[in-house]
């Protein structure tokens, strides 16, 4: 049961390789869901899943997601995973969280996309004993495809989701076509940095 003196705080971590409109539009959802006072945004040091990809460095991923995130109240982008051995997986996030912040009541945010492969997570039951999901629903999905214990955990929230992905924005970047998906301000990093370029 949740104490009076806690403020239950959404986890969102990704790659955000790089942030784009559908990362942003997912934390609006889930902040006017009411489920959670605060989501706090985490980029993946080295992302399990994503070993042996060459990756933007994490400090331009972190500087992007603090651009992205900016005008959202409620929102912090933190730092977490640099403390935390590589790669980095997201029970060891959590249980730093808690470490840090005891009076916290945690939930992992995640897209519909993700919960087919949950199981496949480090960790994945004590994620579930100890960690409810809130979940924005992405184009495709298909509750079939879902693991019982992990879709018993889940709770949906309202999201009118977007269906493009930082893989189709670096190509289009590589292409020297400037996606609209990115908020302006990133895409204006982005640029400064040469992030992306073909060359």
């Amino acid at each position: 049961m949740k104490k009076s003196t806690e403020r239950t705080v959404g986890i969102f971590g990704g790659t955000f390789d790089p942030v784009h409109q559908a990362h942003v539009q997912v934390v609006e959802s889930l902040l006017a869901s009411g489920l959670c006072d605060e989501i706090w945004v985490i980029p993946a040091l080295e992302s399990p899943f994503k070993q042996g990809r060459e990756t933007a460095t994490f400090n331009h991923r972190f500087h992007m997601a603090e651009i992205a995130f900016s005008h959202l109240n409620c929102v912090k982008v933190l730092d977490t995973e640099t403390r935390l051995p590589k790669p980095s997986y997201t029970a060891d996030t959590l249980a730093k969280l808690r470490e840090e912040y005891p009076d916290t009541d945690f939930r992992l945010c995640i897209g519909s996309d993700n919960l087919s492969g949950f199981h496949r997570w480090h960790k994945y039951k004590e994620l579930l004993d100890s960690t409810g999901l809130i979940v924005a629903e992405r184009p495709g999905f298909n509750a079939k495809d879902v693991q019982g214990d992990v879709m018993a955990k889940a709770t949906f929230v309202k999201h009118k989701p977007m269906a493009h992905s930082s893989t189709e924005v670096r190509r289009e970047i590589a292409d020297a076509r400037f996606p609209c998906t990115v908020p302006e301000e990133v895409l204006r990093y982005i640029q400064e940095h040469g992030l992306y370029s073909a060359s």
